[in-house]
């Protein structure tokens, strides 16, 4: 018994009243649907792969990028502290004291000087 549905224009049918052939019609074979249970989440897989791998390669990428700067940022600090220590050293350097201290230290001395040179005493030799 076939009725039309006023909202939709469909004829509503009952499972009974259809005939055998156009029931079978409608059914798919085991394999066919067992083939679509495993075949539409790994098409689902392999297109969300797809989609998400340029994502995944930038993020790794960034990732990596990251360590670098990070890296860079550590030289840059350890090179300034050396700059500065450098700087210091040179305007140390360029005053008359300073001038002094490496001429003394290479062994040079002032005219009328006398250089007395006191060696340290190992003390493990003295204990025995």
């Amino acid at each position: 018994m076939a009725s039309r549905s006023k909202a939709r224009g469909r004829v509503a049918t009952n499972s009974r009243t259809r005939s055998a052939a156009a029931r079978k019609r409608g059914r798919r074979s085991k394999f066919a649907r067992s083939f679509r249970a495993v075949a539409t989440p790994i098409a689902l897989a392999v297109l969300v792969g797809f989609l998400a791998y340029p994502f995944l390669r930038q993020w790794r990428l960034s990732g990596a990028l990251g360590e670098r700067v990070a890296e860079a940022k550590a030289r840059l600090d350890r090179m300034k502290i050396e700059n500065v220590n450098v700087e210091r050293e040179v305007n140390f350097l360029k005053t008359d004291e300073g001038a002094e201290t490496v001429a003394r230290r290479k062994g040079y001395r002032r005219p009328g000087e006398t250089v007395y040179r006191i060696r340290a005493v190992d003390t493990d030799q003295g204990s025995r």
